[in-house]
């Protein structure tokens, strides 16, 4: 189905706006310039940005001022959804598992080390690509999916 992804965004946040305001967390959303438009399913999109930001939630509600931006940029190839948060870098050792089942740095009451190994699975069903991008100062997170401007 094709989709606008400004409204998978909008219909995700539901899910997380009012646990970030609760805990004090800055939120802000960059959408794209125009409507993009992109096959996918919708849920599975949704669940998929849903994990990122309750990554970063759980990461950085304890800091002093945590912040987490969704932005998305387009190119004629392909859309890139990318969840930023204040969090410093992930070292380079932890960095490498990420996305592997069951791996977490959690507390077992607080994540099963499921939700990036799902997430990326979701957008490899969708002829994207996830990665952990180390090249800032914080904690990002991009999600590449092949595009349909309209």
């Amino acid at each position: 189905i094709e989709t606008n992804i400004s409204e998978i965004i909008k219909n995700t946040e539901m899910f997380y706006l009012e646990q970030i305001q609760q805990k004090g967390i800055k939120y802000t959303y960059f959408p794209p310039k125009q409507d993009i438009l992109i096959k996918c399913l919708n849920v599975q999109l949704s669940q998929a940005l849903l994990n990122l930001v309750n990554n970063a939630i759980h990461a950085i509600e304890d800091s002093p001022s945590p912040w987490i931006i969704v932005q998305i940029e387009v190119s004629e190839e392909a859309l890139e959804l990318s969840v930023i948060n204040s969090g410093d870098k992930i070292p380079p050792k932890i960095a490498a598992h990420l996305f592997d089942p069951f791996y977490t740095t959690k507390d077992p009451d607080k994540g099963t080390g499921l939700g990036l190994s799902i997430t990326k699975s979701i957008i490899e069903k969708h002829n994207g690509i996830i990665e952990y991008d180390d090249s800032g100062d914080n904690t990002r997170f991009n999600i590449y999916l092949p595009t349909e401007t309209g």
